[in-house]
């Protein structure tokens, strides 16, 4: 069982981790969907550091740029 105090967040989206993950726990998430949440966040964070962008770089076409390669197969 996967445990979200496991999960680690790096990049600029660190500091909004342990605050996610209470608010998922908060709604009732378990244990394994919480921490594939915080993964996730992860993803996004390290992405965001590779291209060299900041949080508040976060927007419609930022998420589509992180998605859409990742959706086509």
């Amino acid at each position: 069982m996967s445990d979200v105090s496991r999960v680690r967040v790096a990049g600029p989206l660190e500091p909004f981790a342990a605050g996610f993950a209470l608010e998922l726990v908060g709604q009732g998430y378990a244990s394994q969907p919480a921490a594939a949440q915080l993964r996730l966040m992860g993803h996004v964070s390290r992405w965001l550091a590779a291209g060299g962008r900041q949080v508040a770089a976060l927007n419609a076409v930022t998420v589509d740029a992180f998605v859409v390669p990742r959706t086509r197969f």
